[in-house]
């Protein structure tokens, strides 16, 4: 049976990266722990969704499926406030219901003094719950003996959270409002809000969307899915005011928005007001409906949970709110997201608070595109997978998950380039295991820099997808190269998500390296800045060294040249642990041209690849010996670098910030740093090693001679115009 459609809540505002990374290990630790097989976490705050991620498993008995972000789960408690608190408040807002009557004006089988609001509030007086064996086989039978459920203190006394008062609250929003409790809710208030997959007794259709529960004895221990989880509900018909409730994460979004003020529907701003105010109360403090008091959160955050794993919290100061979704009960009942929930509170306040503004770009990356084209270029294909953290699909999943998830594509393992699955290591890159897939990844910038054989075995396919930076001296379009060729010596296909150039593929620039500096970042004649992105690069290598492998790449949609990288849409994750902005990778082709040389360019300090120097610099002396530059502003600096080179000594030197990305000219700029260095320190600074990053050893030499930045443009020139000429042959896009 093919599952019901959903409606997605679009990503509108983006969290950051390290956000992103935090919440993303955070879950992954928990699901290692057994705290459930997976769940769905959406953060937002009123004017739209900010984070929306599935992890893990929806099942795992009997048989494995993924979790996905459109998963139905079985709410459990959160009933009491989204369908049952919320029916009642429609009907206080219409003027049927009366908060401080006593709740026998409308249930007469009640004997008791409490009131509505006592029921809403848990202080009426009434136990959490009464004994399975005393239900039958008669609804309103049930309910009548509920409602003369002996008190066990006088109505008021005291909080005590009590399934059975919500049991009677769903009875009265039936007696007043003329209609079955599910009935009345969806009409009144799931429908007004759009909550489409949102219900009690969740139709057929969409079973293959629901997460299951547990094995239960009541139904001869055939797994729970798509029948409510708690016992007392299940005997009612699957209705009740406590639980019983099924639906997604995106549903609860669009109520969660509501409650913090966003649009109209349901009841009114005033009603929202009443119902989630805070009230101090004798044991503790509650909303009508909602629990309060969540730590990390405001005084007036409001919220709920449910037994099966489920949390729903909204903080109106901070105009925050934070689903978790799980089935924590699945297989055994054995799993606890409690801890979990505890710790992504003030996260995601965090992490919400620091959102980005809505982005107008529309640019779709190679991921993008397959997915939406549902995965066809790879149908049936065995994968292995080049990639990296940076590697995300638009609205910020990685694409080792989308593809790990996809219908019909079998990722057999991971490999990782430079800086690793995580791209936060430097040096040697150790094979591993992906936490969160439980996929091998194999490194290649390690033991071996080419895919070995056995690396290769048991798949027919490669695809990568890699962030680029485009510039030459940066290792993973040698990467791409070394993959190419194994892939042709083994008969294998070669896919490319590609991804835009974040420099805006622009034309090229600097001097393109000779055959006789080749080295594994010197590996094809390019200039310091090539103007192509990872696809074209590939398909450049692919012709012009006549390795010929079976490639295809899945190009990106709505991007030209030149595009500033923040104008695409797309987020910037950090592709090393050194270029953590797109200003720091403007910045890169410039200062990564002095790398080689015995200065600091602040790798291991806040600030890498903005500031520039050594021990025996004087800020002041280069600053005033560099002069100014366009594009940037140069100011003097000191720096203690924690890695790397001048580990632990004070430096001075040059801090460059950019002014305009439009008048910048990274190899010029270069070329005038190394000049002041020079000139001011001919004893101090070694530039030997700096020929590597230039690439041509005859321009070196004439710089060494003291040639213009002029001249040695004009010696470049005609190398650089070849390559022009020669990359317009593989470019994609306009």
């Amino acid at each position: 049976m093919e599952p019901a459609p959903s409606r997605p809540v679009p990503v509108a505002i983006r969290i950051s990266a390290e956000h992103e990374d935090a919440i993303d290990a955070l879950v992954d630790d928990a699901i290692q722990a057994g705290a459930a097989p997976g769940c769905v976490i959406v953060l937002g705050r009123r004017d739209g969704v900010v984070f929306r991620r599935a992890y893990g498993q929806r099942a795992v008995d009997p048989a494995p499926e993924p979790m996905t972000v459109d998963t139905v789960f079985d709410l459990a408690s959160i009933t009491k406030a989204a369908a049952t608190a919320a029916s009642v408040m429609v009907l206080v807002e219409r003027g049927d219901l009366d908060l401080d009557a006593r709740a026998s004006r409308y249930l007469p089988a009640i004997p008791h003094a409490f009131t509505v609001r006592q029921l809403l509030l848990h202080t009426s007086g009434l136990p959490p719950v009464d004994a399975l064996r005393d239900y039958g086989e008669d609804r309103a039978a049930n309910i009548e003996r509920i409602a003369r459920t002996p008190l066990e203190r006088p109505p008021g006394a005291r909080v005590r959270y009590s399934d059975l008062g919500y049991v009677l609250l769903g009875e009265i929003v039936a007696r007043v409002g003329g209609a079955p409790l599910e009935a009345f809710a969806r009409e009144h208030v799931h429908a007004p809000l759009g909550m489409i997959d949102t219900g009690y007794v969740p139709d057929r259709a969409l079973w293959p969307r629901v997460a299951p529960t547990e094995r239960a004895e009541r139904r001869g221990g055939v797994m729970i899915r798509g029948v409510v989880h708690d016992p007392r509900a299940w005997r009612l018909g699957g209705v009740a005011g406590h639980a019983g409730l099924f639906s997604t994460a995106d549903d609860l979004a669009r109520l969660a928005r509501r409650l913090l003020g966003e649009g109209d529907g349901w009841v009114t701003d005033a009603t929202i007001a009443q119902m989630t105010a805070p009230q101090a109360l004798p044991g503790g403090s509650r909303a009508l409906g909602w629990d309060t008091g969540r730590a990390g959160m405001s005084a007036r955050a409001f919220g709920h949970g449910g037994y099966t794993g489920t949390s729903l919290w909204m903080d109106p100061v901070n105009d925050v709110f934070v689903i978790l979704l799980s089935n924590r009960v699945h297989p055994n009942g054995e799993g606890d997201v409690q801890p979990l929930v505890r710790a992504l509170g003030p996260l995601g306040v965090a992490a919400t608070r620091a959102a980005a503004p809505p982005s107008t770009g529309a640019v779709l990356a190679g991921v993008d595109v397959l997915e939406r084209d549902g995965f066809a270029s790879l149908a049936g294909a065995r994968v292995a997978l080049l990639t990296h953290r940076a590697a995300r699909t638009r609205d910020g999943r990685r694409t080792l998950d989308v593809l790990h998830a996809a219908p019909d594509v079998t990722v057999v393992r991971v490999l990782s380039p430079e800086h690793g699955l995580g791209s936060d290591r430097e040096g040697r890159i150790e094979d591993g295991r992906d936490a969160r897939t439980g996929l091998p990844v194999l490194g290649l910038f390690g033991r071996t820099r080419s895919p070995t054989p056995a690396m290769l075995a048991g798949i027919d396919t490669i695809v990568v997808d890699l962030q680029d930076v485009g510039v030459r001296f940066y290792t993973y379009a040698s990467t791409v190269r070394r993959v190419l060729e194994a892939a042709a010596a083994a008969g294998l296909r070669v896919v490319v998500l590609d991804r835009p150039d974040p420099l805006g593929g622009g034309p090229p620039r600097g001097p393109v390296s000779e055959p006789a500096l080749a080295s594994f970042v010197n590996h094809h004649p390019l200039p310091a800045m090539h103007g192509m992105t990872l696809g074209e690069l590939a398909t450049l290598l692919n012709a012009e060294r006549s390795i010929d492998a079976r490639l295809d790449v899945i190009e990106l949609e709505g991007w030209a040249r030149p595009t500033p990288f923040e104008a695409t849409g797309l987020r910037w994750v950090p592709s090393s642990p050194n270029l953590r902005t797109t200003d720091e990778v403007r910045l890169y082709p410039m200062l990564g041209l002095l790398e080689g040389t015995n200065v600091s360019v602040g790798r291991g300090t806040e600030t890498p690849f903005e500031v520039i120097g050594a021990p025996w610099v004087d800020g002041e002396a280069l600053v005033r010996a560099i002069g100014p530059l366009p594009g940037l502003r140069v100011e003097p600096v000191t720096f203690t670098p924690r890695s790397t080179r001048h580990r632990g000594e004070r430096c001075g030197g040059a801090r460059f910030t950019i002014t305009d990305p439009t008048a910048l000219r990274p190899v010029r700029g270069a070329l005038a740093i190394a000049r002041a260095l020079r000139v001011t320190y001919p004893d101090g600074w070694e530039p030997e090693r700096m020929v590597r990053a230039i690439g041509s050893q005859a321009v070196f030499d004439a710089f060494l001679a003291g040639e213009s930045t002029e001249a040695l443009e004009a010696r470049w020139a005609p190398g650089l115009e070849r390559f022009e000429a020669l990359r317009g042959r593989y470019l994609r896009y306009p």
